[in-house]
Formats: C-alpha cells, structure tokens, sequence
C-alpha cells in the first residue's frame, strides 16, 4: 500500500534530475503499480505518458518494455489489435538478446488472437512458442503456453486435444503457484467436460474455480 507513494517520488526526483529516460522509467513503474493494483485504465495513462518520453530514448530495452506493458494494458481493456501491434513491434526486438521477454511477448500475442477469435493465429503462435521454449532451453512459460492453446482448442471445439493440454498445464508447479491462471485452467476443463456431458467431473473443477 506504499508502492504509489514510492513510485510518486520516483517521478519528483527524476523530475527534478531533469533527466528524460529517468522520467520515463518512473512513470512506466507507475504503470506497473496500478497494473497489479487491476486499474488498467490508469496503467494505460501511465505507460502512455511513459511511451511518449521514452520513444526516442537510446535505452531501447526500456522503449520496448514500455511498449510490451503499454500492450498488456490494452489487452486487458479489450484494445486488441493495437496491442497485436504494439506485441509484434516488440517481437522482432526482443528475440535475439531478451528470451524471456521474448516467450512472454509471444505468450500474450497468442491471447490477443485467441481473444479476437482468430484462432489459426493463436495456434500458430503456441505451438511455436513452445518449440522456441525448447530451443533456448527456457520452459518456465511451457505451462502457459499449453494453457493457452488448451482454450484455443476449445474454443475451436476440439474438445479432447483441449483438455490434455489443460491438464497439462496444472501439472506446472509455476501454474498451481499461480492462482489466476490456475482457476482458469480448472474453469475451461469443467466447460470441456461439459461439453463431452460428463457433468459430474465438471462439477469438482467447478468446485475448485469457486
């Protein structure tokens, strides 16, 4: 409950350094506070502003992490294809030297297809992902990758490829850490279950979700 007033005086002080990328970097941390507060709306404020003063910067892993964030935003606040954009821009700097934030960029460009129900491009996302997952020898998002498709099989009513994806995913000790994406999984195996009328299976996941 203290992170706004600490990122508030980020912002005085770098204000006063007059230095433009500190500026930057201090809002964009904002951003990142009211985005785990769930206050995306403001977030977007935050990284827009931080956009703005960083775009020129000659710290280009800070332009393109305020990019990344600033698509997270929109996502959220259901501005798909500008995030789409935003997410492909950041891609092409991101894969050679940053994997990490290269896996996530991917991770979060399938949702974005998946969300706009274009789901031949989120499977053509997922599937590779996992596969550059393996390449740089870097699987700490392997889980999300097949949490993501497990939905996108779904919702492309391919239900059993679908749900062992899904089950897969909570075989994660990183998914079962994590509680959000966790009720997620366990929702869309219920709705499989559902749908393949096995209402008594559905139900315990239910359960869990609730």
């Amino acid at each position: 409950n203290l992170q706004l007033v600490y990122a508030d005086s980020m912002i005085l002080t770098a204000t006063l350094a007059k230095d433009t990328t500190l500026i930057g970097s201090s809002y964009l941390t904002k951003g990142i506070v009211y985005y785990g507060l769930k206050q995306h709306d403001k977030a977007l404020d935050y990284y827009l502003k931080a956009n703005e003063l960083l775009i020129n910067s000659s710290n280009t892993y800070l332009t393109y992490k305020t990019k990344y964030h600033l698509g997270m935003a929109k996502y959220f606040l259901g501005y798909y294809h500008e995030a789409v954009s935003l997410y492909q821009e950041c891609l092409a700097f991101f894969k050679d030297s940053y994997p990490r934030p290269y896996l996530n960029t991917l991770h979060s460009l399938g949702l974005c297809y998946n969300q706009m129900k274009n789901y031949a491009s989120a499977s053509d996302i997922n599937t590779p992902g996992l596969k550059e997952a393996k390449r740089m020898d870097m699987h700490v998002m392997d889980s999300y990758f097949k949490l993501s498709e497990g939905i996108n099989l779904f919702d492309k009513e391919t239900y059993a490829p679908s749900l062992k994806l899904l089950k897969a995913s909570i075989n994660d000790s990183i998914i079962l850490k994590d509680s959000t994406n966790l009720s997620i999984a366990y929702f869309f195996i219920a709705k499989n279950y559902l749908e393949q009328k096995q209402s008594d299976n559905a139900i315990a996941y239910l359960l869990k979700v609730d």
